[in-house]
């Protein structure tokens, strides 16, 4: 039987006109991170720059979590911009580390 996962929430604060702060809350995993690319992706197009990922709320992030991470992160770099994590969670996929 599978585990019960809380949905994943992503809350997005401007604190700047070119500056996204994300706070992400739940699982962060194959069955999450396209939602989380989708708000990513969506700062990106209205031009913010560089962001700062509250990863505090995030208890769990598999290999698929990581890797969009990476590709925005590669975007923004392009940019000029960048991209940081607040709090990653302690338990990441063990082939990442």
């Amino acid at each position: 039987m599978p585990i019960a996962q809380d949905p994943l929430s992503v809350e997005v604060t401007l604190p700047r006109a070119d500056v996204a702060l994300l706070t992400v809350e739940g699982y962060l995993d194959v069955d999450t991170a396209t939602e989380f690319q989708h708000h990513l992706a969506n700062q990106l197009h209205h031009g913010r720059r560089h962001f700062l990922l509250d990863l505090s709320a995030v208890p769990f992030m598999d290999s698929s979590g990581m890797n969009i991470i990476l590709r925005v992160y590669q975007e923004a770099r392009e940019l000029p911009g960048s991209v940081h994590i607040i709090s990653p969670p302690r338990r990441c996929a063990a082939s990442w580390i």
